[in-house]
């Protein structure tokens, strides 16, 4: 293969930033939507514009596979929660054309145990447009602020598990209670994050009703909890006066609260800036990543408060560029201790913003991504 020419495929969350700093860069960039990615028309592609790389945000065997028939390197980014169906290996597949970067660095043991020699973790980072949009730093602060989705996907998922098992009227709402039981549990227990993977925990009488593999069953069970675990925490900072901001699914959870959509550009740069602070409240069974929402924070020289998970301590330090709860009261201890002392929340936004800058810049984790394939 010649040239400098990668096949791209297309992703909202951050697909056009990638493409720009890859771009910068000296590479030629072509986008690949989804629905248009056939077998023969892939090869077709592949045989014509003589691509160096594939490249897709969250990792696909099938794309894995897709790309060992044209004996092309498959570089696969996960940024985002992986579904089963996803962390597989398909016959025919070549585990030495692909290169796996993951941004929970719990996960690069499974991904090895799946038979790939090249698998790195790699934190998420903030696109270059975030620093440029920050507004200097001023002494006024505005409420503190909660911004992401009401999970509403993650609700439907495990609705359309019920369908798929015939589960329905009062088993169903009991079903949803028995799960909602366990988020409540997450509220004032940082270590817990859902129920194991493996369907471990899970009542022998559900795994045989619903006629799927326990591990199936536990993915679908922990959507619900996710989601339920996040309104319950936003509820509760909306009671606190935290400006909440995201899909209109919020609104029959906070009411007033919800200050609706924010665009991913100034208006959302500004509010991460001048945030008292920007509360990040994690999907339950990702307690251990740093989300995008840190990075983001950071680069707008905001004040992030989270939990101290461990990849967010890795790249954070606790305290000094970012403030940490472990459950609700100290959640409401700090953003008390942020009321009586805004400097503190200027102060940590500056120290997060050089951190940022230094070391969690999307640039970075571009260059790291060309270094694996040359």
């Amino acid at each position: 293969m010649s040239g400098r020419l990668l096949a791209l495929v297309e992703s909202k969350l951050v697909g056009a930033d990638l493409a720009i700093e890859f771009e910068r860069l000296g590479w030629e960039v072509e986008i690949l939507r989804h629905d248009a990615i056939g077998i023969e028309s892939f090869r077709e592609f592949v045989r014509v514009r003589k691509p160096r790389f594939l490249l897709s945000i969250n990792h696909s065997p099938e794309l894995a596979w897709l790309a060992t028939g044209c004996s092309l390197p498959y570089v696969s980014w996960t940024v985002d929660p992986l579904s089963l169906d996803r962390m597989r290996v398909l016959d025919g597949t070549d585990p030495a054309l692909v290169r796996v970067f993951l941004h929970r660095s719990s996960q690069v043991a499974i991904f090895r145990a799946m038979g790939f020699p090249f698998v790195e973790w790699l934190p998420l980072a903030a696109p270059r447009r975030r620093f440029e949009q920050a507004p200097p730093p001023s002494a006024e602060r505005t409420a503190p602020s909660f911004v992401g989705s009401s999970l509403r996907d993650e609700i439907a998922l495990f609705e359309q598990a019920l369908a798929r098992w015939g589960i329905g009227g009062g088993d169903a709402e009991a079903l949803r209670d028995a799960f909602d039981s366990f988020a409540a549990i997450g509220l004032d227990d940082a270590v817990f994050a859902g129920l194991p993977p493996g369907g471990q925990n899970l009542p022998a009488r559900l795994i045989e009703l619903s006629g799927e593999p326990a591990p199936v069953v536990a993915e679908a069970a922990n959507a619900r909890i996710a989601a339920s675990f996040r309104r319950m925490r936003v509820r509760e900072l909306a009671s606190r006066g935290v400006a909440v901001h995201g899909d209109d699914g919020w609104t029959e959870i906070v009411g007033s609260a919800w200050k609706g959509a924010l665009p991913d550009g100034v208006p959302l740069t500004r509010t991460y800036a001048t945030s008292l602070a920007s509360v990040d409240v994690p999907r339950l069974h990702q307690r251990d990543i740093a989300t995008l929402r840190a990075f983001d924070v950071a680069a707008s020289g905001g004040c992030l408060v989270a939990e101290p998970s461990e990849d967010l301590v890795r790249l954070f330090e606790p305290g000094m560029e970012f403030l940490a709860y472990r459950d609700g009261r100290e959640l409401e201890s700090v953003l008390e201790r942020l009321a009586l002392d805004p400097d503190l929340s200027i102060r940590i936004g500056r120290k997060a913003l050089e951190r940022a800058k230094a070391q969690h810049a999307l640039e970075a984790r571009v260059a790291r991504i060309v270094s694996a394939i040359q």
